[in-house]
């Protein structure tokens, strides 16, 4: 019997064919969106389950909201970081990242690039378990090397290794906005080898706009031929940390148990109730209009650099030494001194 056509002469069959291509298509579109997480509940945006999920966002612009829906092993896998970040968050979830390796000879380092100039975004609830990442010429940081947006940033832990120019143990370096809440760093921290100014902070490598950092602790190794600080390298605009504490080692030319160098005649600093566990300075060297540090302490046992109070180990050990500070809900004693709860 001859089939029948329709109005635009194709066959039945024919239209059957694209009918089911079409609904297979729209099925795997909805599984590669992998828009549910493991409870079941939807998420607006990308979802990532293993590894490979993570790989296919290497050096991609990326637009869409991201949630980490387990830990992931990057063991062996191939990963140059996004490119570009301008999602509204990426929720961690309380996930862990481990082996991760990003290594450039020619790009920043990290697990995000770039978060552009005009992007309004927040990351929170992720660890970087274990890795190294490096840049041999240009910046680096564990979750940003170049923020230039209006960042949030809570809730993150940092164990990797980092080299860079402008190196952080969070953010490599930021010209925009960036409030950072509750923040750890435990990796080595170093400068790049090759010519350039290197700016080398736990936290931050270099301050240019503004940053306000709230809880942050650095017990890793901060290393530069230039600006090394336990919480930032470089400040330069207008920065405000409070309630931060360094007790790893710091070297450079110019060297901060809290922060390298201020290096802005307008510039505004702002320490509060913080402390520096090493025989040094909290600010290595600063020009500045306003410094003020307020009941911030090293270890010590006589005055140097630009305020600060310096005292002995056996007094860093007692909680009366550390006036104005909450041991209630904020710090708490440990052996030797004051920690985050």
């Amino acid at each position: 019997m001859k089939k029948t056509k329709n109005i635009w002469g194709f066959t039945s069959n024919f239209l059957k064919i694209i009918f089911i291509s079409l609904i297979l298509v729209g099925c795997s579109a909805i599984d590669n969106t992998n828009n549910t997480d493991n409870t079941g509940t939807p998420w607006d945006g990308i979802i990532i389950k293993t590894a490979d999920d993570l790989v296919a966002l290497s050096g991609k612009d990326v637009t869409e909201n991201i949630l980490f829906d387990a830990d992931i092993d990057m063991k062996g896998k191939t990963f140059a970081g996004i490119k570009s970040f301008t999602g509204a968050i990426i929720d961690g979830n309380g996930k862990k990242i481990l082996n991760l390796k990003i290594e450039s000879d020619t790009d920043n380092a990290g697990l995000i690039l770039s978060v552009p100039n005009g992007t309004t975004t927040e990351i929170k609830n992720l660890t970087i378990e274990s890795g190294s990442i490096k840049s041999t010429s240009g910046d680096a940081g564990a979750f940003i090397a170049d923020s230039k947006g209006t960042v949030t940033l809570t809730g993150l832990t940092n164990k990797a290794s980092i080299t860079g120019n402008a190196v952080g143990g969070i953010i490599g370096i930021d010209t925009g906005t960036v409030t950072i809440n509750n923040a750890n760093n435990t990796g080595n921290i170093r400068g790049n080898n090759t010519s350039g100014y290197k700016r080398v902070g736990g936290i931050i490598g270099a301050a240019i706009g503004t940053v306000t950092i709230n809880n942050a602790n650095n017990t890793g190794a901060i290393s530069s031929e230039d600006v090394s600080g336990g919480i930032i390298g470089q400040a330069l605009c207008i920065v405000t940390i409070k309630n931060t504490a360094n007790t790893g080692t710091i070297s450079g030319e110019d060297a901060g148990g809290l922060i390298g160098t201020t290096t802005s005649a307008s510039g505004k600093f702002t320490i509060n109730t913080s402390h520096s566990y090493k025989t040094q300075k909290l600010v290595g060297t600063f020009i500045v209009s306003s410094l003020t540090i307020n009941n911030s302490y090293y270890l010590g046992s006589i005055i140097v650099g630009p305020g600060g109070t310096p005292i002995p180990a056996d007094q860093f050990k007692n909680q009366a030494s550390f006036v104005g500070w909450d041991f209630n809900t904020i710090w708490k004693m440990g052996d030797l001194y004051p920690e985050l709860r």
